[in-house]
């Protein structure tokens, strides 16, 4: 990491809580070893876990945008072609919180019935209107 801005936006990231835990370590370790792919990343700090619980993490962050891909190598850990991760300057954006579908629902039919209000405010409008 070699951007002052990427150095703050660590700095924030981490002195705010910004991520989660297990992000958090991902996220730190792209910042002090990057770019670095997903086998390398795994292979740097969290061998006493499974790949799996750290892969999607990978996504995760990307989708926040504190993490970019910049391309593909050989990863130095599986020989596999990866892609290649590195810190972005920016702090983490807030995803929305996944709905029910029971949420949903009762959130459409709430507009419905708004809706409907207003439909029928105009329909009460416009009869006043076309009495002549």
């Amino acid at each position: 990491m070699t951007q002052n801005t990427s150095i703050n936006a660590y700095n924030t990231i981490k002195g705010n809580g910004l991520l989660g835990k297990l992000q958090f370590e991902v996220y730190d370790v792209i910042v002090h070893y990057g770019p670095i792919t997903q086998g390398e990343t795994w292979s740097v700090h969290f061998q006493d876990r499974q790949r799996h619980d750290i892969g999607p993490r990978f996504a995760e962050l990307e989708k926040k945008g504190v993490i970019a891909r910049i391309g593909e190598r050989a990863c130095g850990y599986t020989g596999v072609d990866s892609y290649i991760y590195v810190a972005t300057e920016n702090l983490p954006i807030k995803l929305p919180k996944a709905k029910t579908k029971n949420q949903i629902i009762e959130a459409l039919t709430d507009k419905v019935a708004r809706l409907e209000q207003q439909i029928q405010k105009l329909l009460q409008g416009n009869h006043g209107n076309n009495d002549n």
